[in-house]
């Protein structure tokens, strides 16, 4: 699970996308959530596959068959469009690693788990077959190691074996190492190509490799029309016997799916899963490693803490829930990662997601929602939109105003902001001129030598230079630096600053 990208839209049709999923062989699958906060999952179809009229047949297919199945043995489908200009199916989330996923992780199947695990297949594609189908695509990344037992995913290629159009025009479906010889040789796709697939899926989990995998599609075709690989000692006796049974290439002489059930009838449930699920992370270390990331972003080293804060994302999403608090502070303070280190527009991207989910939480006029607010309209005018940053804190000043009064210090900040934009866009006697009246708010509500106070005198002697009146800036200046010293010191940047702009302006009013 990995957060949305920049390029990811925040919705598809009504389902609100939460993170990424992975890529499936045509297109892109969210994590998301229904209206009402429920889990799903959502396929969308990649924009260049999108006018193609054979990848928009196989997805309507996919969604057809996913119907005619159900969801005991997949995952039921809840809802779909066919027909946008980005087909589009949502299905019932299931929890849980793919049988590549897991066994990456913690090798081999142990050899009851393995016994529960052909059951659930053989019972999952006999469901598949009853309903004139077949799937053609069986392998470890589209099954689901559900609480429940193994779940067949992704019927993008799945059809009825007598619908041809596609096979005939050459193309090669289904994952090369998992075909069935048959369909190697490009022939008509029968249900025993799930059987021949069943077996390796099988030879897979109980060793952690597939003996038909070579360095290239050609020559993995070479090994599937070739003899049957030798079945090593690590496969129990039962289940190498029922391998080797389904890789006759004899579709005939392949067992029929009642026939593997029978087979493994007296199966251990209690042996399943085989690895526990990933536990949820607690609260507690969840703000472990929050803190972590977060004294990174407050020493200002926002590359280091940005690839943490994302990696937490999905992990605070999956403990506390999408709408939390927590959650979406992670989420504020990535973008805020992206504004500083340069990423502007997935900043922008990231703060207009985050800014509805904000105000349905928290409401319009609360504080966190102010802040996301003004830290949005900051990245605006980082990215060079001035303008809409200009206007985009004229608007948000009445709501500062309304929630926090006029003498509050963030009320100040976003008039001092408004100020800057005025003047980079060209507006500079007015922002001069409400600066002038914004000084003494400041020094009132914060005090003379505050920091921010200091920074206000400091624009003001600024903007009047470039208003043209020197003498008046080099005064300014004389008394600011005087000030700062005192406060901050000789050493510090903003003194510093001070005394090289009052330097420069006192040789310029020497040469008039």
């Amino acid at each position: 699970m990995k957060p949305l990208q920049p390029t990811d839209p925040s919705h598809i049709g009504r389902y609100r996308l939460k993170a990424r999923l992975g890529i499936g062989g045509m297109g892109q699958v969210y994590l998301a959530r229904t209206p009402g906060g429920r889990p799903v999952v959502v396929k969308v179809i990649r924009p260049e596959y999108a006018n193609d009229t054979g990848f928009r047949i196989r997805f309507t297919r996919e969604v057809e068959a996913a119907h005619r199945v159900g969801g005991f043995h997949t995952a039921q489908v809840v809802d779909a469009n066919t027909t946008a200009e980005e087909p589009w199916i949502t299905s019932a989330y299931i929890p849980g690693p793919s049988l590549q996923q897991a066994v990456t992780a913690h090798g081999p199947l142990p050899e009851s788990s393995l016994q529960v695990l052909a059951a659930g297949l053989a019972e999952g594609l006999e469901a598949v077959h009853e309903h004139g189908l077949v799937h053609r695509d069986l392998k470890p990344a589209n099954i689901i190691m559900a609480e429940d037992g193994p779940r067949i995913i992704d019927f993008g290629i799945a059809r009825p074996p007598e619908d041809t159009r596609i096979t005939h025009s050459g193309a090669l479906m289904g994952t090369p190492a998992y075909m069935a010889p048959e369909q190697a040789e490009g022939k008509l796709p029968e249900p025993a190509v799930d059987v021949f697939s069943l077996g390796t899926v099988l030879y897979f989990a109980a060793t952690g490799t597939n003996p038909f995998q070579a360095r290239t599609i050609v020559a993995t075709l070479r090994l599937l029309i070739g003899p049957a690989p030798t079945i090593p000692d690590e496969v129990p006796e039962n289940l190498g016997d029922l391998i080797i049974w389904c890789w006759n290439h004899d579709p005939a002489k392949r067992p029929a799916l009642a026939e593997v059930i029978d087979i493994l009838s007296e199966v251990d449930t209690q042996a399943w899963p085989p690895y526990p699920h990933a536990s949820v992370v607690s609260a507690e270390v969840l703000d472990e490693r929050f803190n972590v990331f977060r004294k990174l972003y407050n020493q200002s080293r926002y590359e280091s803490a940005l690839p943490g804060l994302e990696q937490l994302l999905p992990q605070y999403c999956q403990t506390l829930g999408d709408d939390h608090k927590d959650t979406l502070r992670i989420r504020q303070l990535i973008a805020r990662c992206q504004d500083h280190t340069g990423r502007h527009k997935a900043a922008m991207d990231g703060f207009r997601q985050l800014l509805p989910d904000m105000i349905r939480v928290y409401g319009a006029d609360h504080p966190h929602t102010l802040e996301a607010r003004t830290q949005f309209y900051l990245c605006l005018g980082n990215s060079g939109k001035l303008q809409t940053a200009l206007e985009a804190h004229q608007k948000l000043l009445p709501d500062m105003i309304r929630v926090y009064g006029v003498d509050h210090p963030y009320t100040l900040t976003i008039r001092a902001a408004i100020n800057g934009y005025l003047a980079r866009t060209g507006n500079l006697e007015a922002a001069l001129e409400d600066h002038q009246q914004l000084l003494p708010d400041r020094a009132r509500v914060l005090g003379p030598d505050h920091r921010h106070t200091l920074g206000t005198r400091l624009k003001i002697a600024v903007w009047t230079h470039m208003s043209g009146d020197t003498a008046k800036a080099v005064e300014l200046f004389s008394t600011l630096v005087n000030d700062q010293t005192r406060v901050l010191g000789t050493d510090h940047s903003q003194t510093q600053a001070s005394q090289r702009f009052l330097k420069r302006w006192q040789n310029e009013l020497l040469e008039e």
